[in-house]
């Protein structure tokens, strides 16, 4: 009864629903507040992997469901932290737009094309996302103390690095989704 509960698949659709109150909370001043659902968000991402591969309970329903979930929230969550000038535009133009595109890749050829594939990323990727995380832990630690500058040189620079990361992602994404949508691949790495 727990592990149905407590399912990978049912701590993914949590993470989303966990981004609501996270948002909520963060344009209205309560940020700490924010960062504890944002925290709650990222364990379920961190606990549904484990909980997957201990029991066994892998589904490709769930390999694609897990990195979507993740784009919304690192998307809902960065975009939030653009409109409150922590991050500058550039950042997240490259960032969404990766994210974006992958995501409505999902539909295209789930519903569009009815090509099954499979989702199986490489380290790459899955740093880019924890750089990402890592971003927006430090706007949380930025906007807990009241710290607005868009010119640390430190943020900037680990902006920039995540920004390369993206951008290379993104390039490198694009020709294996036109693969699988030619049905000549059929996992995305």
């Amino acid at each position: 009864m727990i592990l149905k509960i407590f399912s990978p698949n049912n701590l993914t659709l949590l993470r989303i629903i966990l981004m609501l109150p996270a948002v909520y909370f963060l344009f209205n001043n309560y940020v700490i507040s924010s960062f504890i659902f944002a925290i709650l968000a990222v364990l379920t991402d961190f606990f549904d992997g484990i909980i997957a591969r201990k029991y066994n309970i892998i589904s490709n329903f769930g390999s694609i469901l897990d990195p979507i979930a993740d784009k919304v929230l690192i998307i809902t969550l960065l975009t939030s932290f653009y409109f409150l000038n922590y991050i500058p535009f550039w950042f997240i133009l490259i960032s969404n737009t990766r994210d974006i595109f992958q995501l409505l890749s999902i539909p295209i050829l789930i519903l569009y094309k009815k090509i099954n594939f499979k989702v199986k990323p490489k380290t790459l990727p899955k740093w880019a996302t924890a750089l990402k995380f890592i971003i927006i832990l430090i706007c949380y630690i930025f906007s807990i103390f009241h710290y607005y500058r868009l010119n640390n040189i430190y943020f900037l620079a680990l902006l920039f690095i995540s920004t390369l990361l993206e951008f290379y992602i993104l390039i490198t994404f694009v020709p294996r989704f036109i693969q699988i949508y030619q049905r000549k691949h059929d996992t995305f790495e």
